[in-house]
């Protein structure tokens, strides 16, 4: 098997960190090349992060003392020594998307950890067990950017890694309304509790930019490619609520799904148990060898205890009679599963041909999920209690009566009643209620987490 040469772009960074330490293993990629601002350039890495280590893991040693490079200033230099990159920077947006393209067309692909090119129609977000096919729109976007290797290939959101892989199998089904309340480690912000103290003992209940991105990227995900670009799907519509919550790694996601047809839980079961994509069918080097595990504790998934199954990338799942609970390793920003299960190994082939592979998530079930958060931006109360979300607002400063409704901050997609009065009163009748619409195709409630590792 042909090494590849691969650099990491924002490589002093929480997550080009994290790359360092998946990639220094992987039997088809070597770390040739790493780039950082100007402040850390000329300096060996391991002089570059002194002081800012932030993995468990030590700085990996045959990269210790590589040259760091100027991201901007040296592009040519970096281009030169790769295959393709990664790229995770704390930059302006604009400088981002500058960056980027412009290793793109120094022929040199480009596997995006940043969020910028994330909504360019012409850009993939790949998770190839859900939508491989995506790669197609990559020639398209070499005849923009005037290249014959050099593309853009971006990452989804870490968050929304939690569920969608769990909700995808079910999308023949009819699934027409999604509702995500998500609970997001702190590695999400590139942050440990050293660099967050304010998150300890406490939770931050609104994280800016993070429901537009929960709502709006499934859709691409789901989408098509049609005449160059990639047309987002129509259904189904997504409502999210994402908050931080003192955990180091690891996301969880309480989700609420309706399907249009009448499905028994056990076929559910059998969809998610027999999901896999094409990089078990390829055993590829970093894939888990059982894409999803099904397990029947109902005291799981936990974070702390789960975000490492087969190195962080399987999926694990436990029954619930009213809750489908879903987690997905994410790392800081994504980078783990970016690296260790799929960018490498999906776009590698592609700078160089056309072979579509695979990037793992994994999803879990549960049973039995308590919480409460206060959102001070809204007014509102969130309860997520046995089984169900129940949702009370106090919009008095908008010139509105209260109300309660099954939903977070925006929209109603389980059809309760909105904001300005009455609730859900099917769904505060608990979990053997919920039971019975699920049996029956009605609501559904999908509970999950996310290593974000």
């Amino acid at each position: 098997m042909k090494q590849y040469r691969v650099g990491i772009i924002g490589c002093t960074g929480m997550v080009g960190q994290r790359f360092t330490t998946i990639l220094k293993d992987h039997p088809w990629f070597k770390v040739t090349a790493l780039a950082a601002s100007a402040s850390s350039a000329g300096k060996t890495y391991e002089e570059a992060v002194a002081g800012r280590w932030a993995m468990r893991e030590p700085i990996p040693a045959d990269m210790a003392k590589l040259p760091v490079y100027d991201a901007q200033a040296d592009k040519e230099k970096v281009a030169s020594l790769v295959d393709f990159v990664f790229c995770a920077v704390n930059m302006k947006s604009d400088e981002i998307m500058a960056l980027e393209e412009a290793y793109a067309k120094l022929e040199c692909p480009v596997i995006s950890n940043n969020k910028q090119h994330r909504g360019t129609p012409d850009v993939p977000m790949i998770i190839p067990e859900l939508n491989a096919d995506h790669h197609q729109v990559i020639e398209h976007q070499r005849q923009r950017l005037g290249t014959k290797r050099g593309f853009i290939a971006v990452k989804c959101n870490c968050s929304l890694q939690s569920y969608v892989p769990a909700i995808h199998p079910l999308l023949d089904l009819g699934v027409t309304k999604v509702l995500a309340c998500t609970y997001q480690a702190i590695s999400g912000a590139s942050k440990t509790f050293d660099t967050m103290p304010e998150i300890v003992d406490n939770v931050i209940p609104y994280i800016g930019g993070e429901e537009e991105k929960s709502e709006q990227e499934p859709l691409k995900i789901w989408g098509h490619v049609e005449n160059g670009v990639i047309v987002n799907a129509a259904a189904p519509s997504i409502t999210s609520q994402c908050l931080r919550v003192p955990v180091s790694d690891g996301h969880t996601a309480a989700v609420f799904f309706s399907l249009e047809k009448k499905v028994p839980v056990e076929e559910i079961i059998r969809r998610w148990q027999e999901f896999k994509g094409p990089a078990q069918e390829l055993e590829l080097p970093s894939a888990p060898k059982q894409f999803i595990h099904y397990f029947t504790e109902d005291n799981r998934p936990q974070p702390k205890l789960d975000r490492d199954l087969e190195g962080g990338m399987a999926c694990a799942q436990t029954p619930s009679m009213t809750t489908s609970l879903c987690a997905s390793l994410t790392t800081p920003c994504g980078a783990r599963p970016a690296v260790a299960c799929s960018w490498p190994n999906s776009f590698a082939n592609w700078a160089t041909s056309t072979s579509p592979q695979l990037l793992n998530k994994r999803v879990f079930l549960h049973k039995k999920f308590i919480t409460c958060s206060i959102s001070p931006s809204l007014f509102s109360t969130t309860f997520l209690l046995g089984g169900y979300l129940y949702e009370k607002h106090h919009l008095h400063r908008r010139g509105h009566r209260s109300g309660h409704a099954l939903r977070p901050l925006r929209g109603d997609p389980l059809g309760g009643t909105g904001p300005a009065g009455g609730g859900p009163n099917r769904w505060r009748r608990g979990r053997h209620h919920c039971l019975r619409h699920h049996r029956r195709g009605g609501h559904h409630e999908l509970r999950g987490a996310s290593a974000d590792h």
